[in-house]
């Protein structure tokens, strides 16, 4: 058994044989993850306690999407992965939630229905969001299920029972999960309502362990004020579980690229249409239209359309105040915008005048997006302008990507010539880059370990290297479904996960 330390590579395999040296620490935490890329996530974390008691938290239990594994992985294997949870929900004493995308959350109504009767922990604006999401990923699932003959993954009265165990929590306050157990919530820039999670156990006698997930993280973001990790934060013994969605990129100006591209479009009498994630990206597309107008890349006259039923709620959520919003921003929305309603859409797929529609979902493949993309990829001035750079295979956006113009593509069933423009421009991702993570992590003062986990393997990989290259820590892990990490008296151990597969 070994471990192989800080500047000459990962932490590799612990082999525990014979004595079983996890064992001999007499308190712990084990770290486990359900996925290995970044969808599906959620984390696992049993707690040794010093009273011999185990405390068993999640921390999200999100839905698998598209790619889980590195690679296209079919409709059955993904559905397989939704269904089986990686540990017995009804031994679960607390469920925490970084933010409401439902990666992150789509699953807690199958955790209810399979026996969690805890505590789920939020952020007061996760739970004021989190109804909607919950609700449309159910109208959504269950009507997979009539289309494939099979059973839903839950119902609407799981979801019920999901929200009645929902507490909020305000931000900066620590709450006793149990004697020697506290969650502290901090503010995230990925969206509204987002959290940094800070999950500290006292073992009496022995060094107290910190462990802080940043959830899907940024340093910024256009409708908020993000305020600063505190500095007694900064100055705790730490373990950091990073993400690293976009581990390996860095940050450009894309907003300038974008309104280029859409300008460029509009001026030629042509359609733009843009798929959109329902919070967030969503709104500050419908932002950076408004500011494009403002500085005279656009005319106010040109009609701007905002299409998804879960898209628009958040976004009258916002503008009626029921979510933190700073009020220099209460007032977003573009010149001669409108919501559309079904008898709209199917105007919008037929109408040849130039327009922009903001549509869902970001990938492409569900909400109204599967609607317009088709229509409008065969038309010559037309452009489609996805604003993320990560496409799962087996969506939408990732056949576009691989599909030239002029070439076939299989869209729902239907095979379309290509003939519009398609750009990809993933720096307005909410995603924190590469550069943005290293600088976060040499914040900390006394950085012990770092577990990287919500990205593709390569990417984790590499963005793990570039931690040993660049931060003063011990030791750098990387999460998935095969291995977990045992922080206790020994430090960090690692071992093969035969349990949880």
């Amino acid at each position: 058994m070994y471990i192989i330390g800080v500047k000459t590579g990962y932490i590799t395999c612990k082999y525990l044989l014979g004595g079983n040296l996890m064992s001999k620490s007499r308190c712990f935490v084990d770290i486990m993850a359900s996925n290995a890329g970044v969808t599906g996530t959620c984390h696992v974390l049993p707690i040794k306690l010093p009273n011999k008691e185990e405390c068993k938290i999640a921390i999200d239990c999100g839905m698998f999407q598209g790619n889980v594994n590195g690679k296209n992985d079919d409709e059955d294997i993904i559905d397989k992965l939704n269904r089986n949870l990686i540990f017995d929900p009804s031994t679960l004493d607390a469920l925490l939630i970084s933010h409401n995308h439902i990666d992150h959350t789509g699953r807690i109504p199958l955790l209810c229905k399979k026996g969690f009767r805890g505590k789920i922990y939020l952020s007061e604006d996760t739970k004021t969001l989190l109804p909607y999401a919950l609700n449309d990923s159910c109208s959504v699932l269950n009507n997979l299920a009539e289309m494939r003959n099979t059973k839903a993954l839950y119902n609407e009265s799981d979801v019920s029972q999901a929200l009645s165990q929902t507490e909020s929590l305000h931000f900066k306050r620590k709450t006793k999960i149990n004697d020697y157990t506290t969650v502290t919530l901090f503010q995230n820039g990925h969206l509204i309502g987002a959290a940094l999670i800070l999950v500290q156990i006292k073992y009496p006698g022995e060094n107290q362990i910190n462990l802080l997930f940043t959830g899907d993280w940024n340093n910024k973001n256009v409708f908020l004020d993000v305020q600063k990790l505190p500095e007694w934060v900064l100055d705790l013994p730490l373990t950091v579980i990073i993400e690293s969605t976009y581990g390996t990129s860095n940050s450009s100006d894309v907003h300038e690229c974008l309104a280029d591209n859409v300008a460029r479009c509009i001026r030629s009498g042509g359609t733009v249409v843009i798929p959109a994630f329902a919070l967030g990206r969503f709104q500050e597309i419908l932002y950076l239209i408004k500011e494009m107008q403002r500085q005279k890349y656009l005319s106010s006259g040109i009609s701007i359309w905002g299409d998804g039923k879960l898209g628009i709620s958040y976004t009258k959520l916002m503008l009626e105040g029921r979510v933190l919003v700073k009020p220099s921003m209460m007032d977003f929305l573009p010149d001669n915008f409108n919501f559309v309603d079904k008898p709209t859409r199917n105007k919008l797929l037929v109408d040849t005048s130039s327009k922009i529609i903001v549509t869902t979902s970001g990938s492409g493949s569900y909400g109204p997006a599967i609607a317009y993309i088709p229509e409008y990829a065969k038309r010559k001035n037309a452009q489609i302008h996805f604003t993320s750079l990560f496409t799962p295979e087996g969506s939408l956006a990732y056949k576009l990507k691989n599909t030239k113009k002029g070439e076939a593509v299989d869209i729902g069933g239907r095979k379309i010539i290509l003939q519009a423009d398609t750009f990809y421009t993933g720096e307005i991702s909410a995603h924190a880059k590469g550069d943005e993570l290293i600088e976060f992590l040499k914040k900390f003062k006394n950085l012990q370990y770092v577990l990287v986990n919500h990205g593709e393997p390569d990417v984790k990989e590499k963005f793990s290297d570039r931690i040993l290259k660049e931060i003063d820590v011990k030791e750098v892990g990387i999460l998935n479904r095969d291995y977990v990490f045992r922080i206790g008296a020994y430090g960090l151990e690692k071992t093969i996960n035969t349990k949880y597969k």
